[in-house]
């Protein structure tokens, strides 16, 4: 450590009495070794007195108290080490020698202890004196400053004399020189007039008998303007009690009066303003108390104000409100914090009205709450109006929520404002994520739509807009209403997807309906004459050898064109399910099973037919006939659609409906059915071709490929079965066709095994009556069952078979047309035959039977029907077998 170094650190509080102990120390180690050098009798412990004596330079008591005891300890010490004298002093000699030393030591720390306390209490004293006089002279500077700055000086007036003594701001303010001498009267004269009585008086007065005095007046300066004064003065007495002197001060508080003056000339206005407000205004202090009310609360509450003020505005809050109002109060008080609050006031008249009160706290520029301004609105208008709107947005809420409709209202910024739960419902989101959503953000399918279109017309021509639109993502059709305002659009809209299908069903069935009349209208005249020239035409491939090789061609021709035209009606019959069916118990599986091979033929080698069959399915109730029909059509569709041949599949199940189902696809009841599945793994169908699949006429084939009526048929037949026809399909999967059958009941009758007669057991006999209005019908009948050997009769209506019947002596079978003229249908008159010939068979033909013999779309129990058009086989074949049923009953 450097010299300079040491010296600093010796000057510091710590380094001054570490360096001094260090050297006490060491000076007392060296005593002790010198005493240890010495013999006995030497009085070397007065060295340790000494360095007690230095330890006072250490400037610590403790440094000295520890020498005395380490030096007494170490003199003491030395001399038990130095053991006994060698010389002849005496023991007691040695002993009292170095106990008067220690003696001496501890005198000497005694001393040392006592200066070293008193030169300390002398420097602490020291200290205080300087800092006292610092802060005098620094008081006495900020007098000076105060009093330059005030303007505020002494004065002083000899009673005896008059002569004034003043100070230098005195004179200043008077305008005399320094040092002039003057007397009392000359102060006095040097005030205004008007308050020069007012301050000779106090002078006097205070002169007389000492009372002292406060005056502000005006001086008149030399510049012409009046200063104002604030002038105080005491007397001085004597030890005697005399009144020798007076005594004191003057300032200049111009600045003071003319604040005090605008003061006072804005709390004029304020007042005036106050009490021209027409609502209640109030102050009060940090505290929370009142300090002011205006007349307007006065004036409502009828309360004097003096009164109000002390009793509290508390007083005539409604006893409702109160608690509520006061606890809001005490916490803005406490957290200086703006106060507001909504409540009612007792009027003059015992009213009480609603007031909204707020208050803002006053703060200065410390931060300390210096006093509350606030005032009490009168709301009670905006609170009826308010209760009212409540009431109505109410009442109108009801009513949104309970109408039928989905409703939901936008701001002129499309910004969604109002969703009722019908709305919430339909549109698939919860109202919290849509309400102030833009309508367009929330639901970006919109975009581009004619609902978009609707919406800004809607705005923009301000007219109600009606739209009906198909929304994808919801997979609806939306009837939308937009009802423009002048917040905004109201939007109303319902799901009419079940309307529309609904109506749909209803179209369809009213198409059906027509179509059908016209069918019928068409098959009862056309049927007759394809019977007439399918029946010739097959008659004469059959009886007659001698024709020609090119007249066999022509009939041939004539005999297919007349089956395709009796094909194509009956497929318009099936489609508007006015075709006779016969529906018996079934089982489909089996019938299936029994059919694959005869369809494997059908459909050629290209096509691969499998079967996945159930074999614990219930019996369907349907005509198999019918049914083996509409599967061979399915099934030449699907071979249709696989031209490089693929695999066609037919399985069976069980499936339940349930109402879901049954509304949506209309015309079913919901419930348990037998499935029949046509797959194929042909070119599938377009997803816009499905919906018109099962319209007549329509077809995805070539022209002369198909006629447009097999689905249709396959559909009619479905439907008039109790049943239904789905689809299902994939562009360049396939296609699946689905037939749903109704449970036969358990009284359906059975399906019986069919018994074809042979060609050489068509030829009968017996006696038939036969009733046809159609000529050329009835000819072709009528000779085709006398060459089979038949005892014919013929009649052109139903009241005339029955003239007839009255003239037979015998009959055996009743052969009529279903629809005829005169009044009198096949169904009528084959009862009044019943009457008077019981047991005679009874076998109907038609082209249409316009429900005589055929309700809910299904042939009367026990009844024979040979459709028509015909073949003479046919009638021949269907002849015989009515016989023999009779011939098999009567047995």
């Amino acid at each position: 450590m450097s010299l300079p170094r040491v010296v600093k650190w010796w000057r510091t509080p710590q380094g001054h009495p570490r360096f001094w102990g260090v050297v006490v120390f060491v000076a007392l180690a060296a005593a002790f070794i010198l005493d240890l050098s010495l013999p006995p009798g030497y009085a070397s412990a007065i060295i340790v007195a000494g360095i007690v004596i230095l330890s006072v330079l250490a400037d610590r008591v403790w440094i000295v108290m520890t020498t005395v005891v380490v030096g007494a300890s170490l003199s003491l010490t030395a001399l038990i080490i130095k053991g006994p004298t060698e010389f002849a002093l005496a023991t007691g000699t040695v002993w009292t020698n170095r106990l008067s030393s220690l003696g001496l030591i501890l005198l000497a720390g005694l001393a040392s202890g006592f200066l070293v306390r008193r030169g300390r209490a002398l420097r602490e004293l020291s200290r205080e004196l300087t800092v006292a006089n610092t802060k005098l002279t620094r008081q006495s500077r900020m007098m000076t400053a105060a009093r330059e700055l005030g303007r505020i000086g002494g004065w002083s007036v000899d009673v005896e004399t008059g002569v004034v003594g003043w100070s230098d701001e005195i004179a200043q303010l008077h305008g005399f020189e320094h040092g002039q001498t003057l007397t009392w009267h000359d102060v006095v004269d040097n005030y205004v007039p008007e308050d020069r009585p007012r301050m000779r008086e106090a002078f006097e007065k205070c002169a007389k008998d000492g009372t002292p005095f406060i005056e502000q007046c005006r001086l008149a300066t030399a510049d012409g303007d009046d200063i104002w004064i604030l002038c105080v003065g005491e007397a001085v007495r004597s030890s005697t009690g005399t009144i020798v002197s007076i005594q004191g001060a003057k300032q200049d508080i111009t600045a003071w009066r003319v604040a005090e003056g605008a003061a006072s000339a804005n709390f004029h206005r304020f007042e005036q303003l106050t009490r021209s407000l027409p609502f209640p205004l109030w102050t009060a202090g940090p505290d929370g108390l009142v300090t002011f009310l205006n007349t307007a609360l006065v004036d409502y509450s009828g309360i004097d104000q003096g009164e109000l003020t002390a009793r509290g505005w508390l007083w005539i809050v409604h006893p409702n409100d109160q608690q509520a109002a006061y606890d809001k109060w005490v916490e803005a008080v406490e957290g200086g914090q703006r106060y507001e609050s909504r409540l009612r006031l007792r009027r003059a008249d015992g009213e009480y009205r609603w007031f909204h009160l707020q208050g803002t706290p006053e703060h200065d520029s410390s931060g300390e709450l210096v006093r509350w301004w606030g005032t009490a609105l009168d709301v009670q208008d905006f609170v009826t109006l308010t209760e009212r709107a409540d009431a109505m947005a109410e009442e109108r809420e009801s009513i949104l929520q309970s109408i039928g409709d989905a409703v939901f209202t936008l701001d002129d910024a499309w910004r969604v404002t109002y969703v009722n739960d019908n709305a919430e419902a339909l549109m698939y989101l919860p109202r919290e994520q849509v309400l102030g959503q833009v309508l367009w953000d929330a639901f970006p399918p919109v975009v581009g739509t004619e609902i978009e279109a609707a919406y800004r017309r809607a705005v923009a021509t301000s007219t109600i807009q009606r739209v009906t639109e198909y929304y994808p993502p919801h997979n609806a059709w939306l009837e939308i209403t937009a009802n423009p305002s002048r917040e905004g659009l109201t939007i109303c809209f319902r799901d009419i997807s079940e309307f529309r299908s609904l109506t749909d069903q209803l179209q369809q069935a009213q198409r059906l309906e027509s179509i059908g009349r016209l069918t019928g209208g068409i098959a009862h005249d056309f049927n007759n004459l394809l019977t007439v020239v399918i029946g010739g035409s097959e008659a004469l491939q059959t009886d007659e050898p001698s024709l020609t090789d090119g007249g066999k061609e022509l009939l041939d021709l004539i005999h297919r064109a007349a089956s395709r035209g009796a094909d194509l009606t009956h497929r318009l019959l099936a489609f508007a399910r006015r075709q006779p069916l016969a529906p018996q118990a079934v089982d489909v599986s089996e019938m299936i099973g029994d059919f694959a091979p005869l369809l494997r033929r059908t459909l050629g080698e290209g096509v691969s037919v499998r079967t996945d069959l159930a074999s614990d399915l219930p019996e369907a109730h349907v005509d198999s006939a019918q049914l083996e029909s509409a599967i061979l059509n399915l099934s030449i569709n699907a071979r249709d659609a696989m031209r490089e041949g693929g695999t066609l599949v037919l399985e069976t199940s069980m499936a339940d409906l349930d109402q879901a189902y049954a509304t949506a696809h209309g015309e079913i009841s919901p419930g348990r059915y037998v499935v029949i599945s046509i797959s194929d793994s042909g070119t599938g169908i377009s997803p816009e071709h499905i919906p018109r699949l099962f319209d007549p006429f329509f077809t995805t084939k070539e022209v002369g490929e198909g006629s447009g009526l097999g689905l249709p048929m396959v559909w009619g037949f479905a439907k008039q079965s109790g049943g239904h026809v789905s689809v299902y399909s994939e562009v360049g999967e396939g296609t699946t066709f689905r037939i749903y059958l109704p449970l036969a009941p358990e009284d359906a009758d059975h399906a019986p095994d069919a018994v074809v007669p042979a060609a050489g057991d068509l030829q009968g006999e017996g006696y038939v009556l036969l009733a046809e209005d159609d000529l050329l019908v009835q000819q072709f009948a009528a000779q085709q069952l006398r060459q089979r050997g038949y005892q014919v009769t013929v009649a052109n209506s139903g009241p005339e078979a029955l003239e007839l019947l009255d003239s037979m002596d015998q009959l055996d079978l009743l052969f009529t047309d279903v629809i005829m003229p005169g009044g009198m249908t096949g169904r009528q008159l084959a009862e009044q035959v019943e009457q008077r010939r019981p047991g005679i068979p009874v076998l109907y033909s038609s082209g249409y039977t316009e429900n005589v013999i055929v309700h809910n779309g299904r042939l009367d129990a026990n009844v024979q029907l040979l459709n028509k058009p015909y073949s003479s086989h046919q009638l021949a074949t269907k002849v015989r077998a009515v016989l023999e049923g009779r011939v098999e009953e009567t047995a």
